[in-house]
This record gives structure tokens, sequence and C-alpha cells, in this order.
């Protein structure tokens, strides 16, 4: 999953740090939308916990779609 902040129809991309129209970016991304969530949803949540509530129904999701799927561990030492 990548989080694009989306503001009036624009999507900031973090790994260009460039903004396009956000069906633009899902054009350069070939990117499939799996949910959208608001920011008082995920705001006081931790990524561990955001994941764990996620993750079943993501990954059921990414084998219907035909996604790949890689979870960041907040804990490896990089």
């Amino acid at each position: 999953m990548h989080v694009l902040y989306v503001n009036n129809g624009w999507a900031f991309d973090t790994y260009s740090s460039r903004q396009y129209p956000i069906e633009k970016l899902h054009e350069i991304y070939k990117a499939k939308i799996y949910k959208s969530f608001s920011f008082d949803e995920i705001s006081n949540k931790s990524y561990e916990e955001f994941r764990e509530e996620q993750e079943p129904e993501l990954a059921k999701w990414s084998i219907d779609n035909d996604c790949s799927i890689f979870w960041k561990d907040d804990k490896e030492e990089t």
C-alpha cells in the first residue's frame, strides 16, 4: 500500500516528491485503489496498529486483484 496525500484532486507522490492530478498518478503507477481513508481515521494510529487492522482484508484483496504485497517492519534497523 502506497499512501497518497490528496487535496482538491491533486496528489503528492512521496517517491518522486512531485504533485500530479490524482488520475495521472494512478496512470503512472498503474494503480489499483484498495480503499480511501480520511485523516481522522488514521491520524491517531501507529503504523503497526493500522497494519494490524488492514492486513487481513488487504491480503485477500491483493490476491483477488493480482497485486503483490510487502509490509515494512517498523522494528527493522536500516
